[in-house]
């Protein structure tokens, strides 16, 4: 990891930890854990709880958003749900809510940021591309081949 990516990301795993304490107990997955099981051929739901202004700049590959997760809930009972949002904090509340409701949920820690900073890919539309949605200046902390989006 270079030495800008390495700032960007203890920068990000501090802002995680600051909002990971509104949802204690909640388990995670890391974006290197998440990317070897989806490689793995695993089938986990990735579910991208944010604002469908910050969905329509990019998703990641295969997501489906929160309202397409609430009305088809019965197509993915059994199954591994990621929620993820730009650091984990809304997709942390999120998975508290879902395991309350009975759900196998991992929460998504760094989220879209993590996802980024590990060599992530993120699609628009079903294509690739190179924006991300940060939702704010302070967040811009992707790669240096992503384009921050607030």
């Amino acid at each position: 990891m270079n030495p800008m990516t390495a700032e960007k990301q203890k920068t990000l795993d501090s802002m995680y930890a600051s909002a990971k304490r509104s949802f204690p107990g909640v388990p995670e997955i890391t974006a290197t854990e998440l990317m070897t099981r989806l490689e793995s051929g695993e089938e986990l739901v990735l579910v991208d709880v944010r604002q469908p202004q910050e969905q329509a700049v990019s998703m990641l590959p295969g997501a489906i958003t929160a309202e397409d997760f609430q009305q088809n809930a019965t197509d993915y009972e059994g199954k591994t749900v990621v929620p993820y949002c730009t650091i984990g904090g809304r997709s942390g509340m999120y998975s508290m809510r879902l395991r309350s409701n009975g759900w196998n949920v991992l929460n998504f820690a760094g989220s879209v940021l993590a996802w980024s900073l590990a060599g992530g890919d993120f699609e628009c539309e079903g294509k690739p591309t190179d924006r991300v949605c940060v939702n704010a200046k302070k967040y811009a902390l992707v790669r240096d081949d992503h384009e921050a989006v607030y």
